[in-house]
């Protein structure tokens, strides 16, 4: 007997229960009534809203798991699939259209500030060749497991310049390796009386941004990875941008550093935030 109780889609009964009663959800809700609604309002804004695109990526997922499992099973099941179950589910499926289609044009009627849009352009030249463009606009699209891994090379690069851009004289110790090539670090300190600047690399530097060799004779040696120098790039082209030059100027008491980090976290939260 299957479970017909179970309750899908990313909402919880109380978290129904709240947007009932605020005349937000269509349809009928369990008996059970909402909790505190300031905290149902909390977890509503900051685990749902704040993570939606996560939130529509799973429900995606989930949808093509269940269509290819279908594909996989007994031509009964497979006929079944597509002439009893699509077709009860037919209705929803156009009614999931023209949200989702509502909710495109939502967000095209609301184009991206101009300061968002100049920092992604900066960061876009971190992925290089990581290329997420509309598959439909490609003659050659990738599958799903090509995009799963695309996602995640960006994910990656962006916790790379988040490590950067927290730690103070991380920027700093990369560009000196950039510039230099493979050298070393010792006798610098961090604006001149803080930590030494081997110290902080030695803990702080990811083996994918910097390459460490303490096989020299003397003081180790350091060398930007595939990875250090896009970051690095990237880094450079952030302070160049006018939206980090404004807030520099608005601000002139306060790191470069911590106000890139600042502004990517006010713009791009989901990666830049602590």
């Amino acid at each position: 007997m299957s479970d017909r109780s179970r309750k899908f889609g990313f909402l919880r009964p109380k978290e129904r229960a709240y947007l009932y009663e605020q005349d937000h959800y269509l349809g009928t809700v369990d008996g059970e009534g909402p909790e505190q609604p300031a905290n149902t309002k909390s977890r509503i804004k900051n685990e749902v809203v704040a993570n939606l695109d996560d939130v529509i990526s799973d429900f995606r997922r989930d949808l093509l798991a269940v269509s290819n499992f279908q594909r996989a099973a007994t031509l009964h099941d497979q006929f079944v699939y597509e002439n009893t179950t699509l077709s009860f589910s037919k209705s929803e499926l156009e009614s999931l259209k023209r949200q989702i289609e509502g909710m495109i044009e939502q967000a095209e009627d609301h184009p991206v500030s101009a300061e968002r849009e100049e920092l992604g352009g900066v960061l876009e030249l971190m992925y290089g060749t990581v290329d997420l463009e509309d598959p439909a606009e490609s003659d050659n699209p990738p599958d799903a497991e090509e995009l799963e891994e695309l996602y995640s090379r960006r994910q990656e690069l962006s916790q790379h310049l988040y490590t950067v851009l927290s730690k103070e004289g991380l920027p700093e110790i990369l560009a000196h390796i950039g510039n230099h090539g493979k050298c070393e670090l010792s006798g610098r300190r961090i604006n001149g009386e803080g930590e030494w600047w081997a110290q902080v690399a030695s803990r702080e530097l990811v083996p994918e941004l910097a390459t460490k060799d303490e096989e020299t004779v003397g003081a180790a040696q350091y060398e930007l990875t595939d990875d250090g120098e896009a970051v690095l790039e990237c880094w450079e082209g952030l302070q160049e941008t006018k939206t980090i030059q404004i807030q520099s100027d608005l601000r002139p008491d306060e790191s470069t550093r911590k106000i890139v980090l600042q502004t990517l976290a006010e713009h791009f939260p989901k990666n830049y935030s602590g």
